[in-house]
């Protein structure tokens, strides 16, 4: 079994691919681990190949004909559209701190934050950073305008149910 680290839910893993028609996909994926033997995190890329179904029938037949696995896959495909359906239309807010990174360097915004990130305090210096650089931006139409521009849908972060 292989367990989706996401939903904590337990998936039967898929049967060995086989050529279908459709292109092969190379996948690149980062994953951070912890190594027991050094006491320290590690960062591993891995590069691997996925061979997408071409029919419900493969793929049906990839999941061991698990019914019940089928279901848990589709229902995870449908709560992501309703997801994505469901976003609000507002510019995302990592977009948005990612575009004003560069102007934290810049003075008078970075000496306004004089605590390291972590310590008490940081978080309401930070925040304070952040809006006056707002306040800066928002008079300058063409920046304005970039940041409309940015990607949209809001950020999806994970809720204690």
């Amino acid at each position: 079994m292989v367990q989706n680290s996401r939903k904590g839910k337990n998936m039967s893993s898929p049967a060995p691919a086989q050529s279908t028609g459709l292109p092969e996909k190379e996948i690149t994926k980062k994953f951070k681990i912890f190594d027991v033997d050094s006491f320290s995190i590690k960062e591993e890329t891995k590069t691997f190949k996925f061979q997408p179904a071409a029919t419900s029938e493969e793929a049906i037949k990839r999941l061991g004909n698990d019914e019940k696995v089928l279901v848990e896959a589709l229902n995870e495909v449908l709560e992501h559209r309703t997801i994505i359906a469901n976003r609000p239309a507002g510019v995302s807010k990592k977009a948005v701190l990612d575009f004003i990174k560069g102007w934290r360097n810049a003075e008078p915004y970075r000496s306004m934050v004089k605590k390291n990130k972590g310590d008490e305090g940081w978080k309401t210096e930070y925040n304070a950073q952040t809006d006056s650089i707002f306040a800066a931006i928002k008079n300058i139409p063409p920046m304005v305008e970039l940041i409309k521009n940015l990607p949209s849908g809001g950020d999806e972060e994970e809720t204690e149910e």
